[in-house]
């Protein structure tokens, strides 16, 4: 913990020369290793939130997986999130798609437009979802009050192309979901 605690400390101190890939880097690693540090996550979603046009896809959904993850409550920060996402959200792979559901999902942040444009984007892609990234995809939008019935039918489908490949563990989580 004493380095956990120097890196925070540090990275306190020098969060204005951080870049996206710092600020996804870092808040990612706090938050797998359950290392609490709300001081440090605070200073994150100040300082990235104006740099958050210049981070990647993927970045962008590490981050607020990050922050849903670590419970941190940002509201500001989870605007600003899904508003750079949404123009870009045909660039995030099925992953990224995934991740950002389930983090705005659990996080419940208000922003049914983000999971409007997700809805739409996602059924392009059902074909490239792994299973279990499918059955995240689902549970995390049964809890999110927008109207997924379109993403429901096209994951139905997908799941019954694909049931002789979904794990057990897919297959409990989508009958869960719907």
């Amino acid at each position: 913990t004493e380095l956990f605690d120097e890196i925070a400390y540090l990275s306190l101190k020098k969060i204005k020369d951080f870049g996206p890939k710092d600020f996804a880097n870092i808040a990612w690693a706090f938050a797998i290793l359950e290392y609490n540090s709300p001081d440090l996550f605070q200073a994150i979603a100040h300082e990235a939130v104006s740099t958050l046009s210049e981070f990647s896809p993927q970045a962008l959904a590490n981050t607020a997986w990050a922050f849903t993850t670590a419970r941190i409550e940002v509201p500001f920060f989870f605007q600003a999130i899904a508003d750079v996402s949404i123009p870009k959200l045909m660039l995030f792979s099925q992953q990224a798609l995934t991740n950002l559901a389930w983090a705005f999902a659990t996080a419940e942040a208000d922003t049914l437009r983000l999971f409007d444009a997700i809805i739409h984007v996602a059924i392009t892609k059902l074909d490239a979802f792994t299973d279990q990234s499918l059955a995240t995809l689902a549970l995390a939008f049964a809890t999110t009050g927008s109207d997924a019935s379109i993403l429901f039918d096209n994951i139905a489908k997908t799941t019954l192309d694909n049931i002789n490949d979904f794990s057990l563990q897919a297959l409990s989580d989508i009958a869960l979901a719907f």
